[in-house]
């Protein structure tokens, strides 16, 4: 059993209960007070009854003091909460920094990395790398059926390829260009 403190940094997300689930969760985006770290600690309404209730209600700033427990895994599960008070010798929030984004303040802004999960923005563009890499092969695929006895350039594939793409995106159908370049 361990005990630490946190203090919110938003309000908690709750999910909505999935057709074929009738649990709910939570993520709860907070700073951890002892050793200065933001993290999100993900919750299941059936695991934590203790806690749940509590962080329902709770607001941005404030701050409680977890008791904390390591499961059969190893993992630290939180089974008991209790309002606390922010004192002068709580660690300081660090500031997230990676290669491609400068220091954040100890609040995160609502797109920003908390914890190890991707930001919606990092999300969405993920997803366009995949569609693209997937219309590349699509597009080499179209070619090699389509373009026997005929050069095939890269231009070509990307061409086609982009065609795809825009289909997936925006529903746009732009006609291949089966002429030699």
């Amino acid at each position: 059993m361990s005990n630490t403190r946190i203090e919110l940094l938003k309000k908690v997300d709750v999910s909505k209960p999935k057709a074929d689930k009738n649990y709910q969760q939570m993520i709860v985006t907070h700073t951890d007070l002892v050793n200065g770290k933001t993290d999100g600690k993900k919750l299941f309404d059936f695991t934590a009854k203790a806690v749940w209730g509590t962080l329902l209600t709770a607001n941005p700033g404030d701050v409680f003091e977890v008791e904390r427990n390591k499961n059969d895994k190893g993992y630290w599960e939180w089974t008991g909460i209790k309002p606390s008070i922010k004192t002068d010798t709580d660690a300081p929030a660090q500031a997230v920094t990676s290669p491609t984004r400068p220091a954040a303040s100890a609040a995160p802004s609502k797109s920003e990395r908390v914890g190890s999960w991707e930001t919606p923005e990092e999300r969405a563009v993920k997803q366009i790398y995949i569609v693209r890499q997937s219309n590349i092969t699509a597009a080499l695929e179209y070619a090699k059926h389509n373009r026997v006895g005929k050069e095939i350039t890269a231009d070509y594939i990307l061409n086609v390829a982009k065609v795809f793409e825009d289909y997936v995106f925006d529903g746009v159908r732009t006609p291949v260009n089966d002429q030699p370049e």
